[in-house]
């Protein structure tokens, strides 16, 4: 056991007989539920006329997983998939999937869910013969923007490569209520020899 010193101690138990749960009604933010909650259920995604009647937490946003060669896939404005025809008349990528497309986090980029449509998965499964595909609006950083982020329209976003991340400061670190206190290290554990006596 460690030893974080007699105020560090002293500090946690007055946190602990004072905690309450920081969400435990709707008035006080009941609706906050963890990015990682989010991406752990199957339900298809909302887009944004979806998200007008029913939003999500305020503490997550959706982030897509985007192939570093997205210029590579530029298309028309027509989507054949859905028949949509993009009325800005903007350049918009259909998403593959390529061996550089890892996980890191310099390849999710902010997005919302414009469309979302069905297509078929390739099996015979009666209870999901269809997968869902998405389209998205991303913010992606671009050479043609000097590195601002740029808005690309993106096609055939599958499922698994949109995620719910928790927004900047809304994780339990950032809560006000949050126990902070310095550890302290009592001088008596170190030996003699150790200490800097001059």
């Amino acid at each position: 056991l460690v030893d974080y010193g007699d105020g560090w101690q002293s500090a946690w138990d007055d946190h602990v007989r004072g905690w309450q749960p920081l969400y435990d009604s709707d008035e006080d933010g009941g609706d906050h539920v963890s990015a990682s909650e989010m991406n752990v259920r199957d339900s298809p995604l909302l887009t944004l006329e979806e998200l007008e009647a029913e939003p999500y937490p305020e503490n997550v946003m959706t982030v897509c997983l985007l192939p570093v060669n997205l210029e590579e896939n530029v298309v028309g404005t027509e989507d054949s998939d859905t028949g949509y025809d993009n009325e800005e008349d903007e350049a918009e990528y259909i998403w593959s999937s390529d061996d550089d497309l890892i996980h890191y986090g310099y390849n999710y980029w902010p997005c919302d869910i414009l469309s979302r449509y069905d297509v078929d998965n390739g099996t015979s499964s009666s209870v999901r013969p269809l997968r869902d595909l998405y389209r998205v609006r991303a913010e992606v950083e671009g050479d043609d923007n000097d590195g601002y982020p740029s808005s690309k329209i993106v096609r055939r976003v599958p499922r698994d490569a949109i995620f719910f991340v928790d927004r900047p400061y809304t994780t339990g670190q950032a809560f006000l209520a949050t126990f902070r206190h310095a550890i302290e290290i009592p001088d008596d554990i170190f030996p003699e020899g150790w200490k800097d006596l001059a």
